[in-house]
């Protein structure tokens, strides 16, 4: 459907900016369980769940582990394994930590073949 010939537009006869009717209207909460699609607390899929964490909790400041505030880079690390909004799921760490942290998890995981332990 497009432009027909003769006919009036809109905003015909007003003057001036236009305001929309929902400017200054407080919009309905959709995060969590205000989400008609929310299904609850479970598990996030790995490329969602840091994003999720930071949304949630904010950038991390500082590292819980060593206690540095002058990093470049801090992140939020999982440490139960599982990927859940919980709080007690996430640490902040700065990357240097994260990466330890990751190592020492990974050395731990394995079995003395050196195959992942599930």
């Amino acid at each position: 459907m497009g432009f027909k010939k003769g006919n009036i537009p809109w905003n015909a006869g007003k003057k001036g900016l236009q305001i929309a009717w929902n400017k200054g209207k407080k919009l309905p909460n959709n995060e969590g369980s205000g989400n008609s699609n929310y299904k609850g607390e479970q598990e996030l899929e790995y490329k969602h769940a840091h994003a999720v964490v930071a949304k949630l909790y904010g950038k991390p400041q500082k590292c819980e582990l060593c206690g540095r505030t002058d990093a470049i880079r801090y992140e939020w690390a999982n440490v139960t394994g599982y990927m859940g909004r919980a709080r007690e799921n996430w640490m902040r760490m700065d990357k240097a930590c994260h990466y330890k942290f990751d190592k020492v998890l990974e050395r731990k995981m394995r079995n003395e073949k050196g195959q992942f332990i599930k």
